[in-house]
């Protein structure tokens, strides 16, 4: 890597000698060691090929008359949106929430409670005891339950549990903060990734996709924060019950 020529890493590519995954130049390093357990001293630099910058495709000018009808296309979409919503909420029966919001906590009974087995929100880790929290996910916490997946869009084996997670994140959108964290796409995102291996069970060698979901929750009196984590797939209906008991924990113990 040493005898790379200095060229500036402004948005530079290169690809992984080891796996061939695209990445950024300055992530090399970081995933050779963290996914390869490799120093980038004892890789060849000849081996990293750096990706060409692609040329930027000149984008077709629109005419006057386009850009007009476009306009008036939206003026009525946005009318037929403010008719349908002033409809809804002049209906008695609307309770003014989203289907998939908070409504259900009323009458919620938790499925999953404290605890140190694989039933029960964990305060500290399994295997390595007291756990210190990446910022980010205290940062997160104070405002929603946190859920994040680690995988890779280019793993086969590992999307069909990313894509469960992603789908049900959606779907509670307004109550908890998802972190779709793909190592592939590198920055922020691959160091979160890598931050939250620390929150596997099962310890090193980590195995993806790696799902976990942070909630607040009450041990004697003082609120912690609870969690849980998996390695590997998970049934959807799982994941879900995991996901509304750490809403329904993190708004009884949040203080709002």
């Amino acid at each position: 890597m040493k005898n790379m020529d200095k060229e500036k890493t402004e948005d530079m590519w290169v690809v992984c000698p080891e796996c061939k995954r695209k990445l950024k130049k300055e992530n090399i390093s970081a995933h050779l060691k963290h996914v390869h357990d490799k120093k980038i001293e004892d890789v060849d630099a000849s081996s990293i090929k750096v990706l060409s910058k692609k040329r930027k495709q000149q984008k077709p000018k629109l005419s006057k008359g386009i850009i007009a009808g476009g306009l008036v296309i939206l003026v009525v979409i946005v009318a037929i949106m403010l008719f349908l919503f002033s409809g809804s909420t002049n209906n008695p029966n609307s309770n003014g929430n989203h289907s998939n919001g908070s409504s259900w906590i009323e009458s919620f009974s938790p499925v999953h409670s404290l605890g140190t087995g694989d039933n029960g929100f964990w305060i500290d880790h399994p295997l390595d005891g007291a756990i210190t929290h990446p910022q980010w996910m205290i940062d997160s916490l104070q405002y929603k339950p946190v859920v994040f997946v680690v995988h890779r869009h280019t793993c086969t084996w590992c999307d069909p549990q990313a894509q469960r997670v992603i789908a049900l994140a959606e779907k509670y959108q307004d109550s908890v903060v998802f972190y779709d964290l793909d190592i592939d796409l590198g920055g922020d995102i691959e160091m979160k990734g890598y931050d939250s291996l620390i929150y596997d069970p099962d310890g090193a060698p980590h195995y993806i996709a790696l799902t976990g979901i942070f909630t607040l929750i009450e041990k004697d009196g003082q609120v912690e924060y609870g969690w849980h984590a998996w390695e590997g797939d998970m049934e959807e209906s799982d994941i879900e019950d995991w996901m509304k008991d750490a809403i329904y924990y993190h708004q009884r113990n949040s203080g709002d």
